[in-house]
């Protein structure tokens, strides 16, 4: 008798790799093609070491920050990008970078830009 929980009959899916729309959009940008950027998305900026980019938000309630917290953690998974998220009373940072690139890519931009059109 086989045990269910440590044997299958389906073949296990083959590994996927990134096509190269995806691999470009992991590769680390120039700090001047960010800022170009960043220039589309008002509230974002730069971070020092030009690794990160980050938005702060003031809201009315603790309550709407955490609800967007809750949306930004939505539009991010699609995209499998984990912002960091820092959320102390009514405010909230928000911090895109990929670190398996050391740096901005253009995912980054991509989830900022969706987190620009969120209400």
């Amino acid at each position: 008798m086989t045990n269910p929980l440590t044997s299958s009959t389906e073949d296990p899916a083959p590994p996927t790799w990134p096509t190269s729309t995806e691999t470009l959009k992991l590769s680390s940008l120039k700090a001047e093609r960010i800022q170009l950027a960043l220039e589309q998305l008002p509230g974002w900026a730069l971070a020092a070491e030009e690794r990160a980019i980050f938005r702060s938000y003031e809201l009315p309630t603790r309550e709407a920050a955490v609800a967007l917290l809750c949306l930004i953690v939505e539009l991010s998974r699609p995209q499998r990008r984990e912002p960091k998220l820092d959320l102390s009373g009514r405010h909230l940072t928000v911090t895109l970078s990929s670190p398996e690139s050391r740096g901005v890519t253009e995912a980054d931009l991509d989830l900022a830009r969706q987190i620009a059109l969120a209400p």
